[in-house]
């Protein structure tokens, strides 16, 4: 495990594996206030990375400066050794999917029809979709196991239902590289756990996955990797074995294990 300060510039971009996602040096700024400095991440294909720390830490900021939604003060970003953050549009969206905390979409849209806006960088202007859009928009709501809901309109759908749609929009796009911000928040058990089993599944199968995560016993079950960040820096990393067994997690949380216990905690200042 290491913390932030171990982190190192990569000294040969060139031998990084095909599909690794690099951050080197990357700061974000919001309202002219620093929330992530300096971070520096690998993220190789056929793994999970799973970001963690308390609520404020810069997660979710991370997600959205490498996809272009948050502007980047500092630092750079490549995917498979091309840079991301002047990547063309329809290039980026073909490369990297991206699933929000929560949605923004207000209009009645059909389901059917969110999930093939992640196909808009496979098509031409105004073009119809084509026999090869339509299968991989229907495989990715049989993936999520949304198939069902295609007629609905998406902004009747229960929280949990339009997180399975905005998971299935980001796995139409087709992209090896997903990025995902809280994607269980709001799911059932049975859907937070199929959709954690299918983030493992589709890294096996050679994607790279960077995911937000909250629940520790989430993050235990399928990060190959896992940064915990603090106030926009990363305070530890390595296995999820060793992160979350590290006094770093007392340091970020403020809480400690609980003995009697496995897996839960207590506040610090918590009286016996």
């Amino acid at each position: 495990m290491s913390g932030a300060g171990d982190q190192q510039p990569s000294a040969a971009p060139a031998a990084a594996p095909a599909g690794t996602l690099m951050v080197r040096g990357l700061s974000v700024k919001r309202g002219g206030r620093l929330v992530v400095g300096e971070l520096s991440m690998t993220a190789c294909a056929g793994t999970v990375t799973a970001l963690i720390g308390p609520n404020g830490a810069g997660k979710s900021s991370v997600l959205k400066a490498i996809i272009g939604v948050l502007p980047v003060a500092a630092g750079t970003v490549t995917l498979a050794h091309e840079e991301v953050l002047t990547m063309e549009r329809r290039r980026r969206a073909r490369v990297l999917a991206y699933v929000p905390q929560r949605s923004q979409l207000s209009a009645g849209m059909s389901v059917l029809n969110v999930v093939a806006t992640g196909r808009f960088a496979h098509q031409g202007l105004l073009a119809r979709l084509s026999a090869l859009d339509r299968q991989a928009i229907d495989r990715a709501l049989v993936l999520v196991d949304a198939r069902e809901l295609g007629e609905r309109r998406f902004d009747e759908l229960s929280g949990g239902e339009s997180q399975r749609v905005l998971l299935a929009r980001a796995l139409a796009t087709g992209a090896r590289a997903i990025l995902l911000d809280e994607p269980t928040a709001g799911l059932d058990i049975g859907h937070a756990l199929a959709a954690l089993r299918l983030l493992r599944r589709l890294a096996d199968q050679g994607c790279t996955v960077v995911v937000v995560l909250h629940h520790l016993d989430e993050v235990r079950r399928i990060a190959d990797q896992v940064l915990l960040m603090h106030q926009g820096a990363v305070l530890a990393q390595g296995t999820a074995a060793e992160v979350l067994a590290s006094g770093a997690l007392t340091q970020a949380f403020g809480v400690q294990g609980d003995p009697a216990a496995p897996w839960s905690f207590r506040l610090l200042a918590e009286e016996r």
